[in-house]
């Protein structure tokens, strides 16, 4: 017989506490970070200490608990019962807190995950190369794309499954590119992406150039997988970005609109002229792990930095930070591990230096669009 705890005493715990309750589950106590909530009591039950809870875990008292709090801290919580066997670990998803208004089945609502494993953080993968906006300076180098190029879908959730093999779960994950929407295949991967990582906060990254009253299909996968759009607000949109919502709204499409992505910045140094963990530690983007092809890196720069070497004649480094997943030669909370460090391409990134926003293709691109020590001409 299951015993629960529920971390967390917000609507998300009082939904999953009725939904236990009626399918027979005995509940023993909640838990909460909070202190002035510690001692409470909800549904008549007590209110306690994560510690007493992982105690209560120790002692055989509970053998099952529910994390009903948001996704963010899933990676790190989850990780305190890795060595806990015959137990049991529930989440909530950020689109079941979001939009269920009732729990009404734990199969839905409740996904049990495999805690003995690790939680990647973020993993965001390219659809296609190519993209319509040719921003220069793009940090994944679309812009230089000569030629329509499409991710194959099939190797892709081949990758997709496997990556579900090693972490029990992923916080967020970017259909990215280039610009997703003009992969033919879209809707597939949003409907198997939702499929595999029951967990995650899916979004497709894009431009918003393409979104109109005839993505009808696109629209439709979207809600039905619970996927949102992450809106890159560039200066060309800013005129048609309330027509977009307006859309989206009248379409029920979940969206986030980035304004931040109208500044640009190069941030790539000729030469290693950086600390490497320095660098590391101040990048903003430290959890953007990307996948391609079967490999996962720390983030895109080892993946992509062979198009810089063969164009500039610089050496930033391929062969560290990048790691294959059908072949790994460590223990996954090791390789959980690396993807939170420096490595070596990170010797070849400065400090952000702002510039405004313009269009380069393969043509009229630049050096110094990217890198920081070289001048534009």
């Amino acid at each position: 017989m299951k015993r629960f705890a529920i971390w967390g005493t917000g609507f998300a715990a009082k939904k999953a506490y009725r939904l236990l309750k009626a399918e027979g589950f005995d509940v023993a106590f909640f838990a909460d970070r909070d202190i002035n909530r510690q001692g409470q009591t909800l549904f008549n039950l007590p209110i306690k200490s994560p510690e007493a809870l992982l105690t209560a875990a120790d002692n055989g008292e509970i053998n099952a608990v529910v994390l009903a709090f948001r996704n963010v801290y899933f990676k790190e919580t989850s990780a305190l019962f890795k060595d806990y066997n015959d137990f049991e670990l529930y989440v909530i998803p950020t689109y079941v807190q979001v939009f269920f208004d009732r729990y009404e089945s734990m199969e839905k609502c409740l996904i049990k995950v495999e805690h003995q494993k690790p939680r990647i953080k973020q993993f965001d993968v390219n659809l296609v190369d190519h993209c319509n906006m040719k921003c220069r300076g793009c940090l994944r180098l679309s812009n230089l794309v000569k030629e329509p190029f499409y991710a194959d879908f099939n190797r892709m959730i081949k990758d997709f499954k496997r990556m579900k093999e090693l972490f029990w779960g992923v916080e967020r994950l970017k259909l990215m590119g280039g610009e997703p929407m003009l992969s033919p295949d879209l809707c597939d991967y949003i409907k198997e992406a939702r499929r595999i990582f029951p967990d995650a906060d899916i979004m497709v990254t894009t431009n918003a150039l393409l979104i109109n009253e005839d993505c009808k299909e696109l629209f439709k996968a979207m809600r039905e997988n619970y996927v949102f759009f992450d809106i890159s607000l560039y200066p060309p949109m800013e005129k048609r970005i309330a027509y977009v919502e307006d859309v989206l709204q009248s379409e029920g499409v979940w969206y986030f609109i980035n304004h931040s992505k109208g500044n640009f910045y190069k941030v790539m140094s000729s030469n290693p002229d950086y600390d490497m963990d320095e660098a590391y530690d101040k990048c903003t983007a430290k959890n953007c792990h990307h996948l391609r092809d079967g490999k996962l890196s720390t983030c895109s720069r080892p993946q992509y930095a062979h198009i810089m070497n063969e164009r500039y004649g610089v050496d930033i480094p391929t062969w560290d930070g990048v790691w294959d997943i059908y072949n790994l030669n460590m223990d996954l909370w090791e390789l959980d591990a690396k993807l939170s460090k420096g490595f070596e391409a990170c010797k070849y990134c400065a400090p952000p230096h702002e510039f405004k926003w313009d269009r380069a293709d393969d043509k009229t691109a630049e050096m110094g669009d990217w890198f920081v020590d070289v001048e534009r001409k």
